[in-house]
């Protein structure tokens, strides 16, 4: 289609549309794009043929019926009479001239198409100050609105432009599904962003619905779903997201996110472990994942009465995790069954300085005074 936009390459772009048109997953674009091609051309005698091609496909397209009737008018009157004794000489037939509306919008993406948007826009609203429901120059709108992320005005540009000129509404097609499916999505992260976890829900499930494959989105829909408590869900989206996209680092980190919440600390970190370093590194937080797996093994290990085995798993959970409240508060608590009451006391010293009032901490500090 980029083929027709230009008038050195704008015959071989109907050429190859043409036979476009024969292919079913491709002919309903295809046929816009060749319709408003020869709407475009700068015809000449020569062109004729192409015209008659399309009508022959096409016979009730009045658009191009007149733009045929131009091409024959213009290149008659051009024709000089024939004199009775010598044989016609044939001349060339100058370019039949565009509308000017449509040469804004020719202009107009061929800017579009060298990305100098605001030129392109510019050209576009020169059309629109001539006929303001020009699909083509509303489309080419949409296509800048779309470029720029600013998706929910594309929407609306290309449903006007594919309302307006519903024969070439093919043409817009891709962009627009392409835009309603990113400006439903943005309203998703918007929702999730405002605390509105179910309204989130809801926009990502219609955005999949109509983008199923799109990783990105999928893996926000996944968090968004661990965020409000939905685990199971949550898991089948980032491993249906690892299915398209092996190697994703934020769909690992959601899994072993869920084996965590999910108590499973172990089998978070065994799966994080049999990741490759390169991605493991972007997960982080493993560090963390360790401790709290020390911190499960020194519970195992005080329930059986092992409390120096304990000790030794809090205090190596401690150093992976320093800033962790409740693997100090675990220690202090051993300390006191330990009977060692002044590093039991410091360490709930220190946690009331830094976490502020937390109730298992005075609780402990409590029980030392107690029984000093």
């Amino acid at each position: 289609e980029h083929l027709t936009y230009r008038d050195k390459s704008r015959r071989e772009g109907i050429q190859l549309l043409t036979e476009l048109e024969q292919r079913p997953a491709v002919a309903e674009p295809a046929t816009a794009a060749r319709r408003q091609a020869l709407v475009w051309l700068n015809g000449q005698r020569s062109d004729i043929g192409l015209y008659r091609d399309y009508l022959q496909a096409h016979p009730n397209d009045s658009a191009v019926k007149k733009r045929l009737a131009q091409i024959q008018s213009d290149t008659a009157k051009r024709t000089p009479p024939v004199a009775a004794a010598r044989p016609p000489v044939p001349l060339a037939a100058a370019p039949t001239p565009l509308p000017t509306q449509d040469v804004f919008v020719k202009r107009g993406f061929e800017a579009l198409d060298e990305n100098q948007l605001d030129q392109a826009e510019s050209l576009f609203r020169q059309a629109l100050e001539i006929d303001t429901d020009n699909a083509g120059a509303l489309g080419g709108i949409g296509i800048i609105r779309l470029r720029t992320e600013r998706f929910k005005e594309a929407e609306q540009l290309l449903t006007r432009a594919s309302r307006v000129e519903p024969r070439t509404a093919g043409r817009w097609k891709q962009a627009l599904n392409t835009a309603r499916f990113w400006s439903v999505a943005r309203a998703a992260e918007a929702a999730r962003n405002g605390g509105q976890l179910k309204e989130a829900i809801r926009l990502y499930q219609n955005a999949l619905a109509m983008k199923p494959s799109e990783t990105v989105v999928r893996i926000s829909y996944a968090d968004t779903l661990f965020a409000a408590g939905n685990l199971d869900d949550a898991m089948k989206n980032y491993r249906r997201a690892l299915r398209e996209d092996a190697g994703n680092g934020a769909a690992q980190r959601g899994i072993v996110n869920v084996l965590s919440q999910q108590g499973k600390t172990q089998e978070a970190l065994a799966y994080a472990e049999q990741i490759p370093q390169e991605q493991r590194n972007k997960i982080g937080g493993l560090s963390n994942l360790r401790a709290q797996a020390l911190r499960d093994e020194a519970t195992i290990a005080m329930e059986q009465g092992d409390l120096v085995r304990a000790e030794s798993f809090l205090r190596d959970a401690l150093a992976l995790d320093p800033d962790n409240p409740y693997i100090r508060l675990d220690l202090a608590r051993l300390y006191r069954d330990l009977n060692e009451r002044e590093k039991a006391k410091n360490l709930v010293d220190g946690l009331l300085a830094s976490e502020g009032d937390l109730p298992d901490a005075i609780f402990i500090k409590a029980l030392i005074l107690s029984e000093e």
